[in-house]
């Protein structure tokens, strides 16, 4: 897998990267999102030292829960909306909204809808 820039494109071309794999590599994927998500951030985004040093400090309950979100939405081939601010020289802040949807009828289709939203923003 290639290395994107941390960038609104550049996860939109990760996902359709990953969204393009058979349903085990890209299970495969998830996992490792679930399991060593700092791992698989450094091994799939090109990271300044700035954003290295946010990843690998961040609190681990957080890192959970993100991952966790990620790991649901990459497993299903669901879109994530990431918006990173060009403001780098204030607070950091990293906001999440996520609403998964799901509906079937047993012999009828999976309905589903989701809305993930993950934003790095600065105060």
């Amino acid at each position: 897998m290639t290395k994107v820039p941390l960038t609104t494109a550049g996860t939109e071309t990760k996902l359709d990267e990953l969204f393009a794999l058979a349903q085990p590599e890209l299970d495969a994927q998830a996992m490792a999102v679930a399991t060593d998500f700092i791992g698989w951030i450094n091994d799939n985004f090109e990271l300044s030292t700035q954003e290295q040093s946010y990843l690998t400090s961040a609190d681990e309950d957080f890192m959970r829960l993100l991952s966790s979100i990620v790991f649901v939405a990459v497993r299903n081939r669901l879109p994530v909306n990431f918006t990173k601010s060009p403001i780098t020289l204030a607070v950091k802040r990293f906001e999440t909204a996520a609403s998964f949807n799901f509906g079937y009828q047993w012999g009828g289709t999976l309905e589903k809808t989701s809305d993930i939203n993950l934003d790095i923003v600065y105060l």
